[in-house]
């Protein structure tokens, strides 16, 4: 039996949240890119070390992003 729910869908209506969450999916395809070159070096090669710091970084970036959109949603949803 179908029960009703009182859950709402968010939607990026918000335009600080819409910048947040372009801002967050910017990141992650520079980070798959970061994964992706990663791939192709020998794990001993200068490239590869750059490359892992390079990582760091933009998990870094992705977790500072990744915290400023939640606090966003959450703010937002409350507002509902």
């Amino acid at each position: 039996m179908p029960t009703s729910s009182t859950c709402r869908v968010l939607s990026a209506s918000n335009e600080f949240l819409d910048a947040l969450v372009k801002e967050f999916e910017s990141e992650c395809r520079q980070t798959l890119q970061v994964i992706e070159q990663l791939k192709k070096t020998k794990p001993d090669s200068k490239l590869h070390q750059q490359l892992e710091s390079s990582f760091y970084g933009r998990l870094v970036s992705l977790q500072h992003d990744l915290a400023a959109l939640l606090k966003e949603w959450d703010r937002t949803e409350l507002e509902m």
